[in-house]
């Protein structure tokens, strides 16, 4: 967590929504307005999961810069696009996937029912979500959620999932904290090492 850098590694799903949420949670208690750089690098996984580490991103102060690396899927792809508007990056060779929720529903006909309805709520909560972090429509976001959609990074900030393709850590304008030399706290250093 060195530098308000966290990471999603991995599966979206309980295990790695605790850590992220508490970890969220411990950075605006420490620091309230200096950024947290969110790496994502996921497969994507449990929709709810995701939705607490979504909700999380917006409760806490300070903003959440998201960094795609690797490949962004599904939850993840949505964890992604919702970072802080202006500072969604994707490295160049990075990934991303967006679909609708998948479902496997059996059961007796009142269950299927009930659990259909369910589905579509957690569909349309997602693409309302995206709609609001793309600016697109929800149409256009139903498109590209009925099937497997792959972006490249600069498809991915076409679309609107993510702001800028980055080479270099520089380029995310987030300052650093060094110590001052006197060991109380420490000052402030611009990444890009101007004062």
């Amino acid at each position: 967590m060195g530098q308000r850098r966290i990471f999603l590694n991995g599966r979206v799903d309980d295990k790695s929504a605790h850590s992220l949420v508490g970890k969220m949670l411990f950075l605006d208690a420490v620091d309230p307005e200096t950024p947290i750089v969110l790496y994502v690098n996921s497969g994507g996984g449990v929709v709810t999961s995701g939705l607490a580490i979504y909700d999380v991103m917006q409760h806490v102060r300070p903003p959440v810069y998201t960094v795609c690396i690797g490949h962004a899927e599904s939850m993840a792809a949505v964890l992604l696009c919702a970072g802080e508007k202006g500072h969604r990056y994707v490295l160049p060779n990075a990934r991303v996937m967006v679909h609708q929720p998948h479902h496997v529903i059996s059961g007796q006909t009142t269950d299927i029912l009930i659990k259909a309805t369910k589905a579509e709520h957690t569909r349309t909560t997602l693409r309302d979500i995206i709609a609001k972090h793309s600016g697109r429509s929800a149409g256009e976001v139903i498109g590209v959620l009925e099937r497997d959609t792959y972006m490249t990074a600069a498809e991915a900030v076409t679309f609107g999932l993510a702001d800028e393709v980055i080479t270099h850590i520089g380029e995310l304008g987030v300052p650093t904290k060094v110590p001052s030399g006197d060991g109380g706290g420490g000052g402030e250093k611009a990444s890009n090492g101007g004062e």
